[in-house]
């Protein structure tokens, strides 16, 4: 690549830092023009072949997301230069290169947008090459997850309705439950031996289900999904066929099964408790487990790859033993 090159990207690069409300329509109009024929230029020279090119990029892509210009983006990028560009990252995909895997990342997430998908509507070619660029950059959940919050932090996740007032949850304040959350279940389950990480919910929905699942989902823990109206025969079946060692239970109600059926489910060690406490030394409060967080990281060694198990999801068991 060329200083002019290098020159005209770090000149773009230093628009998108400024955000999407320093430019004038006709500018931004102007940098998307530009930011499209440096990506042509790219493709066509092979340009991302050195660490700097690499980071020019990463930076520019990472620039499209926090200047809010991403959409626009993908509504103004030629289907065909795109599709060359993710072939072109196929290509380079089998290096270990943080970098390269990161620019993948992003094209990924700019492929999602809905005014690019529907100019490739029912393109069947984009399919292996979505796919391929998943599996060689480890596209998983825990990344999508991230993606987002860096994304998108202060904008509104959830919404939780209490009486007369609402409560919200940015992406930010999410992670930081989820992270936390995390790390407690990382405590409890990495403190019992054996491989088998599976956690049983038996809950009713709840934001704290929501966290906890989302804590599961981006450490690579499986969480086994009871129906809440479960009785203690399905529950004892399915806690002995996942072997959970961890379960969640909602309150004293769902606890009452768990004690009938404590003797026969050999692999459960602990439950936590959501609501209340109890006097057994195997159950433990939410408080208790929310205490449990810390900021040193504990010791995780699952790594999660595309077509890893994520969850359970049992059935209510109405005509035979629950499936998951």
């Amino acid at each position: 690549m060329s200083n002019v090159s290098n020159s005209s990207l770090a000149e773009l690069n230093e628009k998108l830092l400024a955000g999407k409300a320093s430019l004038e329509n006709n500018e931004i109009g102007d940098l998307l023009i530009n930011l499209r024929i440096e990506l042509s230029r790219a493709v066509s020279d092979k340009h991302l072949n050195s660490e700097d090119e690499l980071k020019n990029w990463q930076n520019i892509f990472n620039g499209l997301f926090s200047s809010e210009l991403a959409n626009q983006f993908m509504e103004s990028m030629d289907k065909d230069l795109f599709f060359s560009f993710g072939e072109y990252l196929n290509s380079l995909s089998n290096q270990s290169n943080e970098k390269i895997i990161s620019i993948i990342h992003n094209f990924l997430n700019l492929f999602r947008y809905s005014s690019f998908l529907q100019k490739i509507y029912d393109e069947r070619k984009w399919d292996n090459l979505i796919h391929t660029l998943i599996v060689q950059s480890n596209y998983t959940f825990d990344v999508l997850f991230n993606q987002r919050v860096d994304q998108y932090k202060k904008k509104n996740l959830f919404r939780i309705i209490k009486d007369d007032h609402t409560i919200d949850y940015n992406w930010q304040k999410t992670s930081e439950i989820v992270s936390s959350y995390r790390s407690a279940i990382n405590h409890i389950l990495f403190e019992i031996s054996g491989e088998n990480k599976i956690v049983g919910f038996l809950l009713e929905n709840s934001l704290e289900m929501v966290m906890l699942d989302l804590a599961c989902l981006t450490s690579g823990i499986v969480n086994a999904m009871i129906p809440a109206n479960s009785v203690s025969e399905h529950l004892s079946f399915i806690l002995n066929q996942t072997r959970a060692q961890l379960l969640f239970a909602d309150d004293e109600k769902q606890l009452a099964k768990i004690r009938s059926i404590k003797k026969e489910t050999l692999h459960l060690k602990t439950v936590v408790m959501l609501k209340g406490n109890a006097s057994e030394d195997w159950v433990i409060s939410f408080e208790e487990f929310k205490a449990m967080a810390s900021d040193h990281k504990i010791k995780n060694d699952i790594h999660i790859k595309p077509n890893s198990l994520a969850t359970l999801m049992y059935t209510s068991g109405k005509l035979a033993n629950p499936k998951g």
